[in-house]
């Protein structure tokens, strides 16, 4: 087989490595999330996912992508000396940046319950030793994601899924078992330190194990630490950018409404992220590629439009899914008082995360060619946009206000797209995005059809809401393949990669 067959069919079994990386523990989290809200409450949980966020989101800058790039590139031009000092470089930046984040945290904690969230008094000690907890949980992510960034620049996405799925069931089923015993907020959070500090171990076990070149050694005068701060201020300002945007989007909501309406934002929430959690995953191996092909454009072009038109396809299906499905969904994942409150929200949620999904490659794009300030300036237009047209908008439009603030931000920035194309690979693919959001929206036209008249006279059950998401992958995906969507080598692909899994 020639290399580039071997490339195709490596790429696309880290790709559905990575979907499942992502695709398990969301499964298992979408099984938990119900149980815990019905063992915490409504008002609870609504603090329980506000302080979790700032675990998640807050802090966690991600620097560790810098290795998954650099260990790709090097790896690919036989640099591999140079991998030791991109490693050490970016592990000490992390570690700096991380003890940063939770010092700010932790001092800032009476602040945050009492004056930006505004928490009645019989919830304020509650929400402190919560946000203490999120500290230390934020130390071992930001370590972690050094270790997972590692397995990724390496394609080893075999032993990413496994470790992935081990941990999000591990963490889940201590959730839900903590829950149902009677536990609240503060001993569920001190569970999700401890399951992140078991997942780090274990991915920085295998990750030192398959990289020879692992090295901690602090050179500080190392001609590498320029390269990672550079590369690596823009990671850190557009994480910054959204970590501040959400922390203020969710305090906003617990300040303005209370925390109980914080759970009929934050889940509807959820679930579009889960959406845009696996079509990035569907993607995660194609930024390595995109760093090994720097040296040849064409290549590296073909593999970036190619990627494009799985993405706009894939946006459109789950997009139209949610949209259509998504009342359904909520009243037999939650409750019927769910549908009702968060469905409108929902709605406007996977529109601002299905935008936010379609600038995926262009986001990995700018990152290969070490050009992140693209996506700094975008998460910045977030930021300005949205958060005084969620102050605006809250006073008319609740919560749905402040979801429709937030896509307004995500919809002004997508003219950046074509810019940056144009910029980064001489000329802007405008007519591949037509062509392929034509024939998407059409199948989406055609499942959304089907998917109206279905749930218009079949009652909400898990088995008849389930069904009717498939029928609405179904009918799109056949909507796709009778208008020529795939190419003969597209499907002749799929088709080898099908009786590959099978064996």
């Amino acid at each position: 087989m020639s290399t580039t067959g071997s490339r195709k069919i490596s790429l696309i079994n880290n790709s559905i490595f990575s979907v499942l990386s992502w695709f398990m523990p969301i499964v298992i989290g979408f099984i938990a999330t119900p149980l815990i809200v019905r063992n915490l409450g409504n008002r609870e949980y609504g603090l329980y996912a506000v302080i979790l966020g700032f675990i998640s989101y807050s802090f966690s800058f991600g620097v560790g992508k810098i290795l998954t790039k650099y260990i790709a590139e090097y790896r690919a031009s036989g640099e591999r000396e140079r991998i030791g000092e991109v490693v050490s470089a970016t592990f000490w930046l992390s570690i700096g940046l991380a003890l940063v984040g939770s010092v700010a945290v932790a001092a800032s904690a009476k602040y945050i319950v009492s004056d930006l969230l505004a928490l009645p008094p019989d919830q304020q000690r509650m929400g402190e030793i919560g946000l203490y907890l999120a500290c230390a949980a934020i130390i071992a992510t930001i370590l972690s994601q050094i270790f997972q960034f590692i397995l990724q620049g390496l394609n080893r996405f075999g032993s990413f899924v496994i470790l992935t799925n081990v941990s999000g069931l591990i963490l889940n089923i201590g959730n839900v078992a903590l829950a149902m015993l009677g536990y609240g907020t503060v001993t569920l959070l001190a569970w999700n330190f401890a399951a992140l500090c078991l997942m780090g171990a274990a991915f920085a076990f295998d990750a030192i194990r398959h990289l020879p070149e692992f090295s901690l050694r602090p050179n500080f005068r190392s001609p590498e630490w320029p390269r990672v701060l550079r590369y690596g201020s823009n990671i850190i300002l557009y994480q910054v950018f959204g970590n501040v945007l959400l922390a203020f989007e969710r305090g906003w909501v617990i300040r303005r409404f209370g925390a109980e309406a914080a759970t009929f934002y934050v889940i509807p929430m959820t679930l579009a992220i889960y959406m845009n959690s696996i079509i990035a995953s569907c993607l995660l191996a194609v930024f390595p590629v995109f760093n090994e092909l720097l040296a040849d454009r064409e290549k590296l072009t073909a593999l970036y439009q190619k990627a494009t038109k799985l993405l706009i396809a894939v946006v459109f299906m789950f997009s139209t899914m949610l949209i259509f499905g998504g009342r359904g969904l909520l009243h037999v994942w939650i409750n019927e008082e769910m549908a009702t409150r968060g469905y409108a929200v929902l709605v406007i949620h996977v529109l601002t995360f299905g935008l936010t999904a379609v600038m995926i490659m262009v986001w990995q794009l700018a990152e290969s060619y070490r050009a992140p300030m693209f996506n700094t300036i975008a998460t910045f237009v977030w930021l300005v946009v949205a958060i005084p047209l969620m102050v605006v908008l809250s006073d008319g439009w609740n919560i749905e206000g402040v979801a429709a603030a937030r896509l307004a931000g995500v919809v002004v920035t997508l003219p950046l797209l074509l810019l940056l194309e144009k910029r980064l690979l001489g000329h802007s693919i405008w007519r591949l995005w037509a062509a392929v959001s034509i024939r998407s929206a059409a199948a989406a036209a055609a499942a959304a059809a089907v998917m109206y008249a279905y749930f218009a006279i079949v009652p909400d059950h898990l088995v008849t809401v389930g069904a009717g998401l498939g029928l609405g992958a179904a009918v799109y995906l056949l909507v796709l393949y009778l208008t020529g969507f795939f190419t003969p080598d597209e499907r002749e692909m799929l088709g080898e990669q099908l009786k590959r899994l099978r064996r």
